[in-house]
């Protein structure tokens, strides 16, 4: 789920999941996953219209934006956010701004994360 303003801009999100850096227990907006490997987030942003359109997507961490894609239309976004080493809880969650404006919010994802002790990794 996710929260729109500006309804005229029929912006859309098909897609936002975090799962395992292979691939493995994906879990979608609203969900809980717990992982033992660094997180790999998909966000998926749907545009309505064939003008182009001033976007910012910022992909968080908590408080924190790890992520900012700069976009004038449909995108989709991948990558991993590379944990080496401990255990937590913490979420991701996307906000869309239009002209610095805020109209898309979604709801967190909420992952776990649990790297074995033999499978930490040094930054």
């Amino acid at each position: 789920m996710y929260a729109r303003r500006a309804p005229g801009e029929r912006l859309s999100v098909p897609s936002f999941t975090v799962s395992g850096s292979s691939g493995s227990s994906g879990v979608e907006m609203g969900g809980h996953v717990r992982l033992a490997e660094s997180p790999r987030i998909l966000f998926h942003l749907k545009t309505a219209t064939d003008r182009p359109q001033n976007l910012k997507i910022l992909i968080l961490r908590g408080s924190d934006v790890i992520r900012t894609v700069s976009t004038t239309r449909d995108t989709t976004v991948i990558f991993e956010d590379p944990v080496h080493s401990g255990s937590g809880t913490t979420y991701y969650r996307c906000i869309v701004m239009l002209n610095e404006w805020p109209v898309l919010a979604t709801n967190p994802i909420f992952v776990t994360i649990n790297i074995p002790v033999g499978q930490q990794t040094k930054p």
